[in-house]
Protein backbone atom coordinates (compact mmCIF):
# COMPACT_ATOMS: atom_id res chain seq x y z
CA UNK A 1 0.00 0.00 0.00
CA UNK A 2 2.88 2.41 0.68
CA UNK A 3 3.92 2.12 -2.96
CA UNK A 4 0.53 3.48 -4.07
CA UNK A 5 1.71 6.94 -3.05
CA UNK A 6 4.93 6.76 -5.09
CA UNK A 7 5.05 8.32 -8.52
CA UNK A 8 5.88 5.90 -11.30
CA UNK A 9 8.81 6.51 -13.62
CA UNK A 10 6.26 7.72 -16.19
CA UNK A 11 4.76 10.10 -13.63
CA UNK A 12 8.20 11.60 -12.95
CA UNK A 13 8.77 12.11 -16.68
CA UNK A 14 5.33 13.69 -17.10
CA UNK A 15 5.83 15.93 -14.07
CA UNK A 16 9.31 17.15 -14.95
CA UNK A 17 9.19 16.95 -18.73
CA UNK A 18 12.51 15.10 -18.80
CA UNK A 19 13.68 11.52 -19.17
CA UNK A 20 17.21 12.30 -17.98
CA UNK A 21 17.47 11.78 -14.25
CA UNK A 22 19.79 14.72 -13.62
CA UNK A 23 17.29 17.06 -15.26
CA UNK A 24 14.42 15.47 -13.35
CA UNK A 25 16.30 16.08 -10.10
CA UNK A 26 16.98 19.70 -11.07
CA UNK A 27 13.31 20.40 -11.83
CA UNK A 28 12.16 18.78 -8.58
CA UNK A 29 14.73 20.71 -6.51
CA UNK A 30 13.72 24.00 -8.14
CA UNK A 31 10.07 23.26 -7.34
CA UNK A 32 10.84 22.35 -3.72
CA UNK A 33 9.67 18.78 -4.18
CA UNK A 34 11.57 16.42 -1.92
CA UNK A 35 12.76 13.18 -3.50
CA UNK A 36 15.35 10.45 -3.16
CA UNK A 37 17.76 9.13 -5.71
CA UNK A 38 17.88 5.37 -5.41
CA UNK A 39 21.08 3.34 -5.71
CA UNK A 40 20.13 2.54 -9.32
CA UNK A 41 19.83 6.28 -10.02
CA UNK A 42 16.05 6.40 -10.30
CA UNK A 43 14.24 9.37 -8.80
CA UNK A 44 11.45 8.55 -6.35
CA UNK A 45 8.98 10.81 -4.59
CA UNK A 46 5.43 10.68 -3.31
CA UNK A 47 2.28 12.50 -4.34
CA UNK A 48 2.31 14.14 -0.90
CA UNK A 49 5.64 15.80 -1.69
CA UNK A 50 4.38 16.89 -5.10
CA UNK A 51 1.23 18.40 -3.62
CA UNK A 52 3.01 19.91 -0.60
CA UNK A 53 6.35 21.36 -1.76
CA UNK A 54 8.82 22.05 1.04
CA UNK A 55 8.75 25.84 0.64
CA UNK A 56 5.00 25.85 1.27
CA UNK A 57 5.16 23.41 4.19
CA UNK A 58 7.90 25.42 5.89
CA UNK A 59 6.17 28.75 5.26
CA UNK A 60 2.99 27.50 6.88
CA UNK A 61 4.90 26.03 9.83
CA UNK A 62 6.67 29.34 10.48
CA UNK A 63 3.51 31.44 10.70
CA UNK A 64 2.71 32.67 14.17
CA UNK A 65 -0.67 31.60 15.52
CA UNK A 66 -3.30 34.32 15.96
CA UNK A 67 -4.10 34.47 19.67
CA UNK A 68 -6.27 37.60 19.40
CA UNK A 69 -9.47 35.57 19.87
CA UNK A 70 -8.35 34.49 23.32
CA UNK A 71 -9.31 36.73 26.21
CA UNK A 72 -6.96 37.16 29.11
Amino acid sequence: MAQANLLTDSDIIELTGYKQRAKQAHVLREAGIEFVERADGKIKTTWYHVNHPSHLRHAIAQEEPDFSAFKA
